[in-house]
C-alpha cells in the first residue's frame, strides 16, 4: 500500500490514456472519494494499492 496524492495520480493517468480514449475511462474506488474530497483532504495522501478503472465502451 502506498500513500499517494490524488491530484497527482489523475495527472498521471490523464497523460498515459489517449485522448480519444480518456473521456471513457472511469475512477471509482478509494482514489475516486480521496479525488471528491480533495479539497478537506489539503496535502494529505490517499492511501491505495492500485487505481481502480471502468472503460465504458460506446454503443455501435
Amino acid at each position: 500500500m502506498s500513500k499517494l496524492d490524488p491530484v497527482e495520480v489523475f495527472e498521471r493517468l490523464r497523460k498515459e490514456f489517449p485522448r480519444p480514449l480518456q473521456k471513457h475511462i472511469f475512477v471509482v474506488g478509494s482514489l475516486a472519494a480521496a479525488y471528491h474530497f480533495r479539497t478537506a483532504l489539503e496535502d494529505h495522501a490517499v492511501n491505495t494499492k492500485d487505481a481502480d478503472l471502468v472503460a465504458i465502451r460506446p454503443a455501435t
